[in-house]
């Protein structure tokens, strides 16, 4: 396993036009194979709401800076969003920018919830995902987001029916093209259990992984990782633990204790603290 250290104390965030803002990096701590670029790609990232050109170049000029190369972008792509001529234009601009595209999947909002997505969704999905000339050999799939809170799933916790429906999406996927590298959802690690608004990580994970029989693990390739600074997204990068930046080693620890046997490349798509726009950064 190629483990790549970091040190927090050289991050450099950059700070948008709002008064307080959760900034989303992504970082690469366990890489996967080397992707099929000019050179070794980056371990750095960013997690972008819109795939503008400008957002992009924006991305590029800090993900690829210091000597760096094929960053990553994690980008939301949502089912009524499934425009072939869109997403083709933004990844070949990425492939120009030396970007590597993160897919995480979405459904759409209903009312305050997003929609609970269904089996039989599958093949829109893969039909859709086949058209693209894809930015890089390996194609990453987040499937959806912290499916731990009620309405990121429906507006009710179900890890059985999360885990059936990402066991249908992962197969299915991995059939039609063996260089989709699939990941779960990142989890909130630190949200209580007190169902169905919310689930704890680790039951959650354990009724996931039993619902399926543990056959969902063979498909799985990475561990999408939602490691806050917590409390209050407001803690020392110092610290250690499930409520804190390194929260994907008490999430790995968990897995090997759950029974999943694999060592997992770890993204962090979503990581930050909570600052004043007039705050000194780290």
């Amino acid at each position: 396993m190629n483990i790549q250290c970091f040190n927090f104390k050289n991050f450099k965030f950059q700070i948008s036009n709002f008064l307080l803002v959760i900034i989303y990096l992504l970082i690469i701590v366990l890489l996967p194979a080397p992707v099929r670029a000019e050179a070794l790609n980056n371990k750095y990232g960013i997690h972008l709401a819109q795939p503008h050109t400008e957002a992009l170049q924006e991305a590029k000029n800090l993900v690829n800076s210091s000597g760096g190369d094929w960053g990553y972008v994690t980008l939301v792509m949502q089912e009524d969003d499934r425009n072939q001529e869109k997403w083709q234009e933004i990844f070949d601009k990425m492939r120009e920018m030396h970007l590597i595209p993160l897919i995480r999947l979405a459904t759409k909002p209903e009312g305050e919830v997003w929609r609970r997505p269904q089996k039989e969704d599958v093949d829109g999905w893969v039909n859709f995902l086949e058209s693209l000339n894809w930015v890089m050999k390996e194609r990453y799939i987040i499937l959806f987001n912290e499916p731990n809170h009620g309405p990121e799933w429906g507006g009710e916790v179900n890890a059985k029916n999360y885990g059936e429906t990402s066991f249908e999406f992962a197969k299915k996927l991995k059939e039609k093209n063996k260089d989709y590298f699939i990941m779960l959802a990142g989890m909130d690690a630190s949200a209580p259990s007190y169902p169905p608004n919310m689930e704890d990580e680790e039951l959650f994970f354990k009724e996931m992984l039993h619902a399926t029989s543990y056959k969902l693990q063979d498909y799985v390739d990475g561990l999408s990782s939602h490691s806050y600074p917590n409390p209050g997204f407001a803690g020392s990068p110092y610290d250690t633990g499930r409520k804190s930046i390194r929260g994907y080693q008490w999430e790995l620890q968990m897995l090997k204790t759950l029974g999943v046997e694999k060592d997992l490349p770890v993204f962090i798509t979503e990581t930050g603290w909570k600052i004043s726009i007039n705050s000194e950064l780290l």
